[in-house]
């Protein structure tokens, strides 16, 4: 996923607020590396690490695209672990949707 993050979700003028990089990441242990700078595009990544039953172990990442010719940099890094619900297939529809 690829996500412009403007100068309106700033914490401090061109900063963009750490709460919305949380949000982005939610339930996770999120790691800060740099400020996001904001008007600027980010990529996002996550993946799935370990599967173990029902327990499923997340990885995902916040960094500058590469432009220009530099490196990208990493903003922010995010781990968890989330659960299924034991009654998830009597949700039906509203659960898997």
């Amino acid at each position: 996923m690829v996500m412009h993050l403007g100068s309106d979700v700033c914490s401090h003028p061109g900063v963009v607020h750490g709460g919305l990089l949380a949000t982005l990441l939610f339930r996770m242990v999120v790691d800060y590396r740099a400020p996001a700078l904001a008007d600027s595009y980010f990529l996002l990544n996550a993946e799935i690490v370990k599967l173990e039953g029902r327990k499923a172990w997340l990885e995902g990442r916040i960094e500058t695209l590469k432009a220009g010719g530099a490196d990208s940099t990493l903003i922010a890094e995010a781990r968890a672990l989330f659960v299924e619900p034991k009654q998830a297939d009597g949700l039906g529809e509203v659960y898997l949707t």
